[in-house]
């Protein structure tokens, strides 16, 4: 399957390609209009991948064609599906499917926007080939409906579903176990053939369905351990392998086999075994037609025995009768093979058609579900099991219909089997939507960044969802019903504090606390800063549990500690600033009056003699001037904002470790 992409961007024509290749996708991207347009022509193409501000009107009308052929087109095409990167200029319009995503999105969600549109067009084409397969097989029935002769119908139904399945060949045969013989009635491959006889003898497996009632598959009769004792018997086989589906009758007797033939090994798809079991029930009533005759006869000779059974059944029951009139529940008397011998007047309400009229036998006011739970429940019978269990009614319209039937055994003397039938549809269906809204929240909570947990008022923990599970290390089966709170919180009293100010007023309202830091404690023991906000939970006023989110802290403290050391920073770098700049100033303005009271002084000693009273006191001057001046420039060379310790415990400026030459 291949993207095709219109994007004009190299990055993210680079960025798509990528996703593509993660998800198994081919990609390929257009380096013009033009080019986008022609290669939407492409088989293969099966994705479009476009940037919101190139979709022009030529390019418009080209994806509107592509994404939404003619009937004929959509038929012999796979599913097509564009994915759009930004928003279109102007009002949105609806000129085609499509999914939209932002113009520039991340590697995962691109890459996971690829792979949901990759498995949906997958799974249309499925759909689609599998429609295709269902349509040659109601196109098959169709044709075998329109036919009257039997033997034109069952070569007709051999032929067409030789051809669905693609197989060498398709026979229909006819069963009859009392003669011990298959006859062959018609076979795709030769017309002529309508009445070969076989022994049935010489095949088991044609036995095996008779017994199961299910499909056979051999993959190889020449090699099959089931035709060991014919291969013996009659020789090597053809090497090939066989399918044999049942015809059934309306009373679920297999009157006949479609048989399929074809190269060893072959396997026929789900659909195509869908197809075979519908051509074979289809089959059924042109079986039946074929062994009339013969039936009829059979059924003349035993239907006086069967009169006078059911008049001594009915004679039997009716002692019961007046009890089963009145009663709410419907009640049905029901004969070993599910023959309906009586039914009271709320189960014809239950299970009759509009007039009330409720049919001969049970099985057929079921849908296929239901009929193999009432063959179970027949089976069950004779076994002396008489359970209770919920059975699907048939029907073509409306909501689905579900009945609770229990049994029992009070008319076994009678060769019968009371049921009692009750409509619980509804309660069925309330339990499911209760079932589906129950998944959905749990979903809800398991998709939840932050903590979940809920504990009852006794403080075992009842809620416990996946990002709680992530946060402590403890897994949900292990804490569920078996833990304490306060072994979440490290403590008792925590637990106990919490729980005070969840009940005040001044915390967010009474059964209410608002974000609250506070820590937890991890399986390995470790302290986990959270934040916590909580809510009672009451029911008809009481409290019943308490449910509170935690949201992990970590991370944003230590973002909070990156911050203030940032900020500490900061703060010295200003002081820096400002000392560099005023010692700057300082020595400027220094330096003048201090050059002047050194010259000053000079030219004073060299006015006095050596021995002159006065001459001590201007060297003093001078060396004191001298020592400033070096200070000053020490002052000047400030660079760092370095401190020492002074009299009364006060911090002064330490000009050594302060100026440059100290670092």
């Amino acid at each position: 399957m291949r993207i095709l992409g219109w994007l004009r961007d190299p990055a993210l024509e680079r960025r798509v390609g990528r996703c593509a290749d993660a998800v198994g996708l081919e990609f390929a991207a257009a380096a013009s209009a033009p080019d986008a347009v022609a290669a939407l022509d492409r088989p293969d193409v099966a994705l479009v991948v476009v940037r919101a501000v190139l979709l022009d009107d030529a390019l418009r009308r080209a994806l509107v064609r592509w994404a939404l052929p003619d009937a004929v087109v959509a038929a012999a095409t796979p599913a097509r599906v564009v994915l759009q990167l930004g928003a279109a200029r102007g009002a949105p319009t609806a000129d085609f499917p499509r999914l939209v995503l932002p113009g520039r999105p991340s590697a995962a969600v691109l890459e996971e926007a690829l792979r949901a549109l990759g498995m949906l067009v997958v799974a249309a084409a499925g759909a689609q080939e599998r429609a295709a397969r269902l349509a040659a097989a109601v196109d098959v029935t169709r044709r075998l409906a329109a036919r009257h002769d039997f033997r034109e119908i069952l070569f007709e139904a051999a032929r067409r579903i030789a051809e669905v399945v693609a197989v060498e060949r398709a026979s229909i045969l006819l069963v009859d176990p009392a003669a011990g013989e298959l006859r062959v009635v018609a076979t795709s491959d030769d017309a002529s053939i309508r009445d070969l006889r076989l022994d049935l003898v010489r095949y088991p497996e044609v036995r095996e369905v008779l017994v199961g009632h299910v499909p056979v598959y051999l993959a190889d009769v020449s090699t099959d351990p089931r035709l060991e004792q014919v291969r013996r018997q009659f020789g090597a086989m053809r090497a090939r392998a066989s399918y044999l589906f049942p015809v059934e009758d309306e009373e679920h007797v297999v009157v006949g086999l479609l048989a399929l033939k074809t190269a060893p090994g072959g396997r026929l798809e789900d659909e195509q075994i869908a197809a075979c079991q519908v051509v074979a029930t289809a089959c059924a009533p042109a079986l039946h037609n074929a062994r009339a005759m013969r039936q009829l006869e059979r059924q003349a000779a035993g239907s006086q025995r069967e009169r006078l059974e059911a008049e001594r059944q009915v004679q039997s029951l009716a002692r019961y009768a007046s009890f089963f009139e009145s009663a709410a529940d419907g009640l049905i008397v029901i004969d070993p093979g599910g023959a309906i011998l009586y039914a009271n007047p709320a189960a014809a309400t239950i299970l009759g058609d509009d007039s009330g009229r409720v049919p001969v036998r049970l099985a057929e006011v079921f849908d296929e579900s239901g009929r193999a739970g009432f063959a179970a429940l027949l089976d069950g019978f004779s076994r002396g099991r008489f359970p209770i269990v919920d059975l699907a009614l048939g029907g073509t319209g409306g909501a689905p219909r579900v009945v609770q039937v229990s049994s029992s055994p009070v008319l076994r003397e009678e060769g019968a089997c009371l049921l009692s039938v009750r409509d619980v549809s509804a309660e069925r269906s309330l339990a499911h939507e209760l079932q589906r809204t129950k998944t959905f929240l749990e979903r809800v909570l398991d998709s939840s960044p932050d903590a979940i947990v809920a504990a009852d008022m006794h403080g075992t923990i009842l809620l416990f969802n996946r990002a709680a599970e992530r946060l402590t290390g403890h897994r949900a089966e292990e804490v569920l019903g078996r833990m304490h709170i306060d072994q979440l919180y490290g403590s008792r009293d925590q637990a106990r504090e919490l729980m005070a100010r969840l009940r005040a007023a001044d915390q967010g309202g009474i059964g209410r606390l608002a974000p609250t830091r506070s820590t937890v404690r991890s399986r390995g023991g470790d302290e986990i800063t959270v934040a916590v906000s909580a809510a009672v939970i009451y029911e008809e006023g009481q409290e019943v549990a308490t449910c509170g989110i935690f949201t992990d802290l970590r991370d944003r403290m230590r973002i909070e500690e990156r911050l203030a050391q940032t900020q500490e920073r900061l703060a010295l770098t200003e002081k820096q600033a400002i000392v560099s700049e005023i010692s700057g100033a300082m020595a400027h303005e220094l330096n003048q009056p201090l050059t002047s009271v050194m010259g000053y002084a000079e030219l004073l000693r060299k006015t006095l003699a050596e021995d002159a009273r006065g001459r001590a006191y201007v060297e003093t001057i001078l060396r004191e001037t001298e020592r400033m001046a070096e200070l000053v420039k020490k002052i000047g060379r400030l660079g760092r904002y370095e401190t020492k310790g002074y009299v009364g415990g006060t911090q002064i400026l330490d000009l050594d470790r302060s100026t440059e030459e100290s670092k």
